[in-house]
């Protein structure tokens, strides 16, 4: 009949998934912080913008990342004296990059490399106001649908977080 696995207590045996993810796992938290993802991806913060990537794993198969970009400009500190306040108003706009902050669950499948993770996006706020959390899931979907076995998990990580970070 349908017996779990002695060894890794799942019906049915995923241990060659598990040998691979925990390697996977193991060499991610061997190179860097998982709670400072963007110091290893080279993401650097400047005077005004600072970001946050983090990753905790939730269970064997979970994970949950979570990415912020905040913004700390001052519009007085770029105010230009003895123009109108529109114009400065106007140059202030290209100046601002928008707040975002994203919170993602990864779920590794079973099939894991050869099957694309599953994500699905918790929360996503766009300069104090929330996105829609669907739509966002689809978007993640879609762009990790063109990911290869090859590719690790902090790899995807990076990939998502740029689009994030660069088309927000």
């Amino acid at each position: 009949m349908n017996e779990t696995c002695p060894t890794c207590h799942f019906q049915p045996c995923c241990c060659h998934s598990l040998r691979i993810i925990r390697k996977r796992h193991e060499y991610l938290t061997r190179i860097t912080d998982m709670n400072k993802l963007e110091e290893y991806f080279g993401i650097t913060d400047t005077d005004y913008v600072r970001h946050s990537i983090t990753l905790e794993r939730t269970d064997l198969f979970d994970y949950i990342l979570n990415i912020k970009r905040l913004n700390k400009y001052d519009p007085l500190a770029i105010y230009i004296n003895g123009l109108p306040r529109d114009i400065n108003n106007f140059i202030y706009s290209y100046l601002s990059v928008p707040n975002v902050i994203v919170k993602a669950r990864i779920i590794i499948e079973r099939g894991y490399p050869f099957v694309i993770p599953i994500w699905k996006i918790l929360s996503f706020v766009k300069d104090g106001k929330r996105q829609d959390v669907d739509e966002e899931t689809a978007n993640v979907n879609c762009i990790m649908k063109n990911t290869s076995a090859c590719m690790t998990i902090e790899k995807e990580i990076l990939f998502y977080a740029t689009t994030v970070l660069s088309y927000t």
